[in-house]
């Protein structure tokens, strides 16, 4: 088969992968819609790539992507047997030190987990990337194209939270709508970044433990734990913030004597554990004592991370920066944290500098435009979940609070391209607010009715 073919059926049979994973995960009732809303989003996407690809901006390569590119490529010859040199693919943690004790090459037999190779423990993009290469010569492309495969899942899964929070379907339908409007997820998934593949597999988490709170299956856990296991290779802040979610949510259940379900969440998360910790020590032998190892030091390069001064080790300009202006002027600090979490990246500085046409940044304007649009009606659905003081809501709340958390302690705000493999959840909660100001919409208008009657009747 050539390349060009393999690539075409590799690209369909994971888009049906993706339909049959919402199939999967939906209550008979709804499953046609989210499948539909599946491939709609998955196409919704392929335009979205498609267009954003001949902008100019999108020359303007993330240097992110450039770094996965790299890595990618370097994790591909290394599982052929090739000798890689460090140096061309960016290999930072070979580059380190083990340089110093392996040679000025990364061999294809040295005892070297990929997390000392590459520097950091999410490494899964790259493997990712590195799998399409046995599939396309153009793997760069096929790679970005399967990114709308995956997002498939994003308006599926706004849709089935949306139902799960308790919306009409109407409102649900509102919820997948909104996601393939939304310019955000084609921005990230044009580009060779892990954003898309993140959101897939916390999305898909996020599904299969609603589908275990009504229908709990072994299978079910099964899924939960090898998409959360996968999710800490891509993101472990997202991984952290799901289980949260998943604890309050498991707490909810038990109180109300909903054994079964708790159970079988319980073991889903049990099952994550073992695979984040292979990912942690892979390729090298496992072991409990190097895994354990493994677990504290990436627990101590974080608090490195958030402790570390200019030029000490593990230092992050943005995180060094961040503490310094809350240091030095807590107020304005939060104020401005608080209004990049929500506008940024700023769509009035188009507005008053114009566009340049060479700054990637620009590609998100956009989206930031239509976030802030829905973000009243989000803002109601997010209310109104708090109140209600119900499992369904609870625990994507105690989700949302715990990621708002840990990217404001570190980066001193949530921003917009870490925000979007979300949006699937804020959608859901958006449908919630659409649903409230109908039915006060409706509770109000034969009040307002009855008003004007009296009115007409006063005058005459």
């Amino acid at each position: 088969m050539s390349g060009s073919w393999a690539a075409i059926v590799t690209w369909a049979l994971l888009a049906l992968a993706v339909a049959a994973l919402v199939a999967w995960q939906s209550d008979p009732a709804c499953r046609r819609q989210a499948v539909g809303w599946a491939f709609i989003g998955m196409l919704a996407c392929l335009v979205k790539i498609a267009l954003l690809q001949h902008a100019p901006q999108w020359l303007d390569v993330p240097w992110d992507a450039q770094k996965y590119q790299a890595n990618a490529e370097a994790l591909h010859l290394h599982w052929l047997g090739y000798a890689v040199d460090p140096e061309t693919y960016d290999l930072t943690g070979y580059n380190a030190g083990w340089n110093n004790l392996q040679g000025p090459l990364w061999k294809a037999d040295a005892p070297i987990t990929y997390t000392g190779v590459f520097g950091t423990y999410e490494w899964l993009y790259a493997a990712y990337g590195a799998l399409w290469q046995f599939v396309a010569q153009d793997w760069v492309q096929w790679t970005i194209w399967s990114h709308a495969a995956l997002a498939g899942i994003f308006p599926a899964g706004a849709f089935l939270l949306s139902r799960f929070l308790g919306t009409t379907q109407g409102a649900a339908r509102l919820a997948a709508l909104l996601v393939v409007l939304d310019p955000l997820t084609g921005t990230n998934a044009a580009w060779l970044l892990k954003d898309t593949l993140v959101a897939f597999l916390a999305v898909l988490a996020l599904l299969a433990a609603a589908r275990l709170k009504d229908h709990p299956r072994w299978t079910g856990a099964a899924l939960l734990g090898i998409a959360l296991g996968l999710l800490a290779g891509g993101r472990l802040v997202a991984y952290l913030a799901i289980v949260i979610g998943l604890l309050v949510l498991m707490g909810g259940l038990y109180r109300a004597k909903q054994r079964a379900p708790a159970a079988t969440l319980a073991a889903g998360l049990c099952l994550s554990l073992p695979i984040l910790l292979f990912l942690n020590v892979a390729p090298v032998q496992f072991s409990p004592t190097m895994a354990g190892k493994a677990v504290i030091q990436r627990i101590g390069a974080q608090t490195q991370t958030l402790r570390a001064e200019k030029g000490d080790e593990g230092s992050d300009a943005v995180v060094i920066d961040w503490r310094e202006r809350l240091a030095n002027d807590p107020l304005r600090a939060v104020a401005t944290s608080v209004s990049r979490t929500l506008f940024a990246p700023y769509p009035w500085v188009m507005l008053k500098e114009g566009l340049t046409g060479s700054n990637h940044i620009e590609l998100y304007y956009p989206g930031t435009i239509f976030w802030i649009v829905c973000l009243p009606l989000t803002g109601v659905g997010l209310m109104v979940g708090a109140r209600r003081m119900a499992p369904e809501s609870l625990w994507m709340l105690a989700l949302l609070a715990a990621l708002w958390l840990a990217y404001t302690v570190f980066l001193g705000e949530w921003s917009t391209r870490q925000r979007v493999f979300m949006i699937p959840v804020f959608f859901a909660f958006a449908a919630l607010g659409f649903d409230t100001l109908r039915q006060r919409a409706r509770m109000t208008a034969p009040v307002s009715g009855a008003i004007r009657d009296r009115r007409r009747e006063g005058k005459a």
